[in-house]
């Protein structure tokens, strides 16, 4: 089964052929009777996590052991079982709700990894859990897994105080609309412009004493 699967795969790792040492994570599926490999990490591994509920010796402990030839103990302490916590968010950085309440449940631990950044299927913790069976160890870990709550960290602006202003960006190789009036922010303590003279062209004709030419007087149909 898993386990024969899995010792022929260390195996091949270890001293015997590549001269590695330490714990290899071996990571398959089972369907059915059927077991598939999927891949082995030559490393600690988050899927090992539940060593530290379980085990006298946990991964790290039996990783670091291993390396220096010392004694590996792989005495079971108690059953357990783990649960993962997802990202549930595509953000640059998260934070985590609930985490009180899943510590709440009966012998659960939570390792949260502290990723920089989160997607939705992102392993950003571990639930750890321990009880008298290996039933009540994975309702236990299932349950605190699903109360802590992923939340983004992305600073929201807060435009409740603040007016709504639009500032178009400058257009200078397009005239202003003449119909338009244009309101541009000066920074503080600088003194208004003065008011630009019109050019003669602009100005028009100089004002001057309207005349009321009579009717008929032909000027009305130029």
């Amino acid at each position: 089964g898993a386990t024969s699967v899995a010792a022929r795969i260390a195996s091949a790792l270890g001293d015997g052929r590549l001269g590695g040492r330490g714990i290899f994570g071996v990571e398959m599926f089972v369907k059915d009777d059927d077991v598939y490999f999927s891949e082995v990490s030559p490393r600690p591994h988050d899927t090992g996590l539940v060593t530290l509920g379980t085990q006298r010796l946990s991964e790290f402990d039996m990783h670091a052991r291993a390396i220096l030839g010392l004694p590996v103990d792989v005495t079971l302490a108690s059953p357990g079982a783990s649960a993962v916590i997802y990202g549930g968010l595509n953000e640059p950085a998260i934070a985590f709700e609930n985490v009180a309440a899943a510590l709440a449940v009966p012998e659960t631990d939570i390792r949260l990894f502290g990723k920089p950044e989160s997607f939705a299927r992102r392993r950003m913790g571990v639930v750890i859990a321990t009880a008298d069976d290996i039933q009540t160890a994975r309702a236990r870990a299932g349950e605190a897994a699903r109360l802590v709550r992923p939340i983004s960290t992305s600073p929201q602006a807060d435009t409740r105080a603040v007016p709504a202003i639009r500032e178009e960006p400058p257009r200078e190789s397009t005239p202003p609309d003449p119909g338009m009036t244009r309101v541009t922010r000066r920074p503080p303590g600088a003194q208004p412009s003065p008011p630009k003279t019109p050019s003669p062209a602009q100005a028009g004709p100089p004002a001057g004493p309207r005349l009321n030419k009579p009717a008929g007087s032909g000027d009305e149909n130029r």
